[in-house]
């Protein structure tokens, strides 16, 4: 199972460390890292609506507009879960099962119902060298229904009698282990932007990157995600 003090102690350490990045990006600009196009798997994501969502989408147009990057809205901007069976290749080769999408569904709707527990809160926007995101600090709850989730399957992949391999496969993929923990994201952020190209810190500063950032205020928001 999953414990939450350790869940809360690493997704504080990790918002520390994701403050201190921006100094960083003002030492060295911006980095790209693999291509998120190149990205294939299943996600287990918790959807957001309202305000937080809104303030997203205009914050992330307007990082569009000055440097390249990916746009993020109401179509795409989630807090993730998990990451089930995650591979990076290139897009041509990607490949998707229906029978893993039913069954993940079939495991996750009768559990669906805890979602009106989970309170995230968005503090502010916070940036490094490859992303823009909302600090979302996620709750007790977050980690109750990921151990829900978790627990799901498990038992499936346990009482599987038809040797659907792939059930294993999710089961091994969700379960990392992290100090001792089974592993899941590493807070209740939400990506809002991702960066397409490396730009030196002198063409990000004459860009306007900063100033669109340092223009927003804190957030200050609780967001109740509506879908699982």
């Amino acid at each position: 199972m999953i414990r939450p003090e350790e869940f809360l102690k690493r997704q504080k350490f990790s918002y520390q460390k994701l403050r201190e990045a921006s100094e960083i990006v003002r030492k060295e600009g911006l980095k790209v890292f693999r291509p998120a196009e190149e990205r294939d798997g299943y996600l287990i994501v918790l959807e957001h609506d309202g305000e937080v969502v809104e303030k997203s989408t205009r914050l992330s147009q307007k990082i569009a507009g000055v440097v390249d990057a990916i746009t993020y809205d109401h179509n795409n901007i989630h807090t993730t879960m998990f990451v089930c069976g995650m591979n990076y290749r290139p897009k041509k080769e990607h490949q998707y099962n229906p029978k893993v999408v039913e069954t993940l569904a079939n495991l996750i709707n009768p559990v669906a119902e805890r979602l009106k527990a989970v309170n995230i809160e968005c503090k502010r926007f916070l940036y490094n060298q490859g992303t823009v995101v909302v600090e979302g600090v996620a709750d007790e709850e977050f980690v109750e229904l990921a151990n829900v989730i978790l627990s799901e399957v498990e038992k499936a992949a346990r009482q599987d009698t038809r040797g659907n391999s792939y059930l294993a496969g999710l089961e091994r993929s969700m379960v990392r282990s992290q100090e001792g923990d089974k592993a899941i994201p590493w807070s209740g952020h939400m990506t809002i932007s991702r960066f397409l190209k490396e730009i030196s810190p002198e063409k990000l500063k004459s860009s306007g990157f900063f100033e669109i950032i340092a223009k927003e205020p804190e957030l200050n928001l609780l967001s109740r995600p509506k879908h699982l």
